[in-house]
Protein backbone atom coordinates (compact mmCIF):
# COMPACT_ATOMS: atom_id res chain seq x y z
CA UNK A 1 0.00 0.00 0.00
CA UNK A 2 2.76 2.48 0.93
CA UNK A 3 4.53 2.12 -2.39
CA UNK A 4 1.28 2.50 -4.31
CA UNK A 5 0.67 5.91 -2.74
CA UNK A 6 4.21 7.35 -2.77
CA UNK A 7 6.54 7.91 -5.73
CA UNK A 8 8.71 4.77 -5.47
CA UNK A 9 11.55 6.37 -7.43
CA UNK A 10 11.98 8.87 -4.59
CA UNK A 11 12.01 6.32 -1.76
CA UNK A 12 15.40 4.70 -1.24
CA UNK A 13 15.91 4.94 2.50
CA UNK A 14 13.15 4.42 5.07
CA UNK A 15 12.94 4.52 8.84
CA UNK A 16 10.12 2.66 10.59
CA UNK A 17 9.20 4.18 13.94
CA UNK A 18 7.60 1.57 16.16
CA UNK A 19 8.99 -1.21 13.99
CA UNK A 20 7.77 -3.96 16.31
CA UNK A 21 9.60 -7.12 15.19
CA UNK A 22 10.64 -5.72 11.78
CA UNK A 23 7.91 -7.03 9.48
CA UNK A 24 7.50 -3.78 7.54
CA UNK A 25 11.29 -3.38 7.35
CA UNK A 26 11.50 -6.84 5.81
CA UNK A 27 8.78 -6.04 3.25
CA UNK A 28 10.55 -2.82 2.26
CA UNK A 29 13.95 -4.50 1.99
CA UNK A 30 12.40 -7.18 -0.24
CA UNK A 31 11.32 -4.30 -2.52
CA UNK A 32 14.88 -2.92 -2.66
CA UNK A 33 14.33 -0.10 -0.17
CA UNK A 34 17.01 0.25 2.48
CA UNK A 35 15.01 0.13 5.72
CA UNK A 36 15.93 0.92 9.30
CA UNK A 37 13.72 0.82 12.35
CA UNK A 38 13.37 1.21 16.06
CA UNK A 39 10.97 0.17 18.78
CA UNK A 40 10.79 -0.11 22.55
CA UNK A 41 11.07 -3.90 22.23
CA UNK A 42 13.08 -5.30 25.14
CA UNK A 43 14.91 -8.09 23.35
CA UNK A 44 16.44 -7.80 19.86
CA UNK A 45 16.38 -11.60 19.56
CA UNK A 46 12.60 -11.26 18.99
CA UNK A 47 13.20 -9.46 15.69
CA UNK A 48 12.39 -11.58 12.65
CA UNK A 49 15.17 -13.36 10.81
CA UNK A 50 16.42 -12.08 7.49
CA UNK A 51 19.16 -12.74 4.99
CA UNK A 52 22.52 -11.69 6.45
CA UNK A 53 20.65 -10.58 9.60
CA UNK A 54 20.09 -7.20 7.92
CA UNK A 55 16.94 -6.41 9.90
CA UNK A 56 18.63 -6.88 13.29
CA UNK A 57 21.61 -4.87 12.04
CA UNK A 58 19.34 -2.02 10.94
CA UNK A 59 17.21 -2.10 14.11
CA UNK A 60 17.76 -0.07 17.27
CA UNK A 61 15.95 -0.09 20.58
CA UNK A 62 14.38 3.30 21.10
CA UNK A 63 11.24 5.36 21.34
CA UNK A 64 9.56 7.96 19.17
CA UNK A 65 10.14 10.24 22.16
CA UNK A 66 13.86 9.48 22.10
CA UNK A 67 14.75 8.44 18.55
CA UNK A 68 18.07 6.59 18.21
CA UNK A 69 20.75 8.12 15.97
CA UNK A 70 21.19 6.38 12.63
CA UNK A 71 23.60 8.90 11.03
CA UNK A 72 21.50 8.92 7.86
CA UNK A 73 18.94 11.09 6.16
CA UNK A 74 15.78 9.18 5.35
CA UNK A 75 13.38 9.69 2.46
CA UNK A 76 10.42 8.17 4.28
CA UNK A 77 9.28 7.68 7.85
CA UNK A 78 6.67 5.00 8.43
CA UNK A 79 4.82 4.89 11.72
CA UNK A 80 1.96 2.48 12.22
CA UNK A 81 -0.22 2.53 15.33
CA UNK A 82 2.16 4.51 17.55
CA UNK A 83 0.78 8.05 17.95
CA UNK A 84 -2.32 6.97 19.86
CA UNK A 85 -0.06 5.51 22.59
CA UNK A 86 1.72 8.81 23.26
CA UNK A 87 0.36 10.93 26.14
CA UNK A 88 -1.01 14.24 24.86
CA UNK A 89 1.55 16.24 26.85
CA UNK A 90 4.36 14.50 24.87
CA UNK A 91 2.86 14.92 21.38
CA UNK A 92 4.82 18.13 20.65
CA UNK A 93 8.10 16.44 21.64
CA UNK A 94 7.29 13.46 19.43
CA UNK A 95 6.51 15.68 16.45
CA UNK A 96 9.68 17.74 16.88
CA UNK A 97 11.70 14.51 17.01
CA UNK A 98 10.10 13.35 13.77
CA UNK A 99 10.70 16.70 12.07
CA UNK A 100 14.39 16.56 13.04
CA UNK A 101 14.73 13.38 10.97
CA UNK A 102 14.18 15.55 7.90
CA UNK A 103 12.23 12.93 5.95
CA UNK A 104 10.62 14.06 2.73
CA UNK A 105 7.60 11.80 3.24
CA UNK A 106 5.69 10.48 6.23
CA UNK A 107 3.38 7.50 6.00
CA UNK A 108 1.45 7.35 9.25
CA UNK A 109 -1.41 5.16 10.39
CA UNK A 110 -3.15 6.23 13.58
CA UNK A 111 -5.71 3.99 15.21
CA UNK A 112 -8.93 5.49 16.49
CA UNK A 113 -9.92 2.34 18.38
CA UNK A 114 -11.13 3.70 21.70
CA UNK A 115 -11.59 0.24 23.20
CA UNK A 116 -7.86 -0.44 23.55
CA UNK A 117 -6.56 0.56 26.99
CA UNK A 118 -3.23 1.68 25.50
CA UNK A 119 -4.88 4.15 23.12
CA UNK A 120 -4.79 7.33 25.15
CA UNK A 121 -4.49 10.06 22.51
CA UNK A 122 -7.35 9.65 20.06
CA UNK A 123 -7.47 12.73 17.86
CA UNK A 124 -8.91 13.62 14.47
CA UNK A 125 -6.99 13.66 11.20
CA UNK A 126 -7.23 17.47 11.26
CA UNK A 127 -5.50 17.58 14.68
CA UNK A 128 -2.50 15.64 13.32
CA UNK A 129 -2.40 17.59 10.04
CA UNK A 130 -2.24 20.83 12.01
CA UNK A 131 0.50 19.48 14.28
CA UNK A 132 2.74 18.60 11.33
CA UNK A 133 2.18 21.74 9.27
CA UNK A 134 3.77 23.64 7.66
CA UNK A 135 6.67 21.18 7.24
CA UNK A 136 4.39 18.39 6.06
CA UNK A 137 1.17 18.56 4.09
CA UNK A 138 -1.36 15.76 4.05
CA UNK A 139 -1.94 15.00 0.41
CA UNK A 140 -4.16 11.98 0.71
CA UNK A 141 -6.10 10.25 3.42
CA UNK A 142 -5.71 6.69 2.19
CA UNK A 143 -8.37 5.23 4.45
CA UNK A 144 -10.98 7.66 3.22
CA UNK A 145 -9.46 7.50 -0.28
CA UNK A 146 -9.72 11.26 -0.53
CA UNK A 147 -7.45 14.18 -1.13
CA UNK A 148 -7.21 16.73 1.63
Amino acid sequence: MILKVLPKEEINLCIDAGANRGYLMKALIERNIDAYGFDIINDKSLIIDSKDDIIRNHFEIGSILNIPHFNRTFDLLTCIDVFEHIPINYVSTMIENIKHLGCKYLCIQISTDMFNDGHITLKSTRFWVDKFSPEYILVKDVEKNSKI
